[in-house]
């Protein structure tokens, strides 16, 4: 990734859980998020609407790595999160951002959520999770 992008983050790991979602929704979702995080884990839970090409259109728009995890079975959101998580964590992440296919994440979040991590570790907080918050 280029050092010109100050809100990319290259120890965090996106997992967005999908089932039969709004392909446009989802795209605006996708491109959000793929600047700011090294990989960027879709868990689709058995879609009637989407197709593996799909994701690997978007794929050479981002330096993040795309990966599709279709699952046979809508397992939930819950289920696909850990899904994710263990993929990210297999895979060499750090952090792991939780979104679901109707988040909107600003250009930024993720290197503001890092950087509450890291303001509150120097505080000596021990952090279990961060969040942004709802507006």
């Amino acid at each position: 990734m280029p050092a010109a992008n100050l809100n990319y983050c290259p120890d965090v790991a996106a997992v967005l859980v999908t089932h039969n979602p709004n392909l446009q929704s989802l795209r605006a979702a996708v491109q959000a998020v793929a600047g700011q995080v090294s990989q960027l884990v879709v868990i689709d839970n058995a879609s009637a609407n989407f197709a593996p090409d799909w994701l690997q259109e978007l794929d050479s728009q981002f330096d993040a790595g795309l990966h599709l995890l279709p699952q046979a079975d809508n397992l939930g959101i819950g289920a696909g999160h850990n899904i994710g998580i263990q993929w990210a964590q297999k895979h060499g992440a750090a952090f792991v951002l939780l979104l679901d296919q109707d988040s909107q994440v600003q250009a930024d979040m993720v290197s503001r959520l890092r950087l509450a991590y890291t303001d509150l570790t120097r505080s000596k907080v021990a952090v279990a999770g961060l969040g942004p918050r709802y507006r």
